[in-house]
């Protein structure tokens, strides 16, 4: 019976982890607002390759 405590501990304290770091890792509407405010001083510091992926990643299709 211990064993199957501790185990049940060990996976409730790794989902726990997981949890913190898919939190810690989300785009948040905050995080995104920060980011559109300060988006020209970076754009304007990265490279030409650097820049067209992340145009890239920014649009996902073009309709004509």
């Amino acid at each position: 019976m211990y064993d199957i405590i501790v185990e049940l501990e060990e996976k409730i304290e790794d989902a726990e982890l997981k949890r913190h770091s898919v939190e810690m890792n989300a785009i948040t509407l905050d995080n995104v607002y920060k980011m559109m405010i300060n988006f020209e001083k970076v754009y304007d510091k990265i490279s030409d390759e650097e820049r067209k992926a992340l145009i890239s990643s920014l649009i996902k299709e073009i309709q004509i």
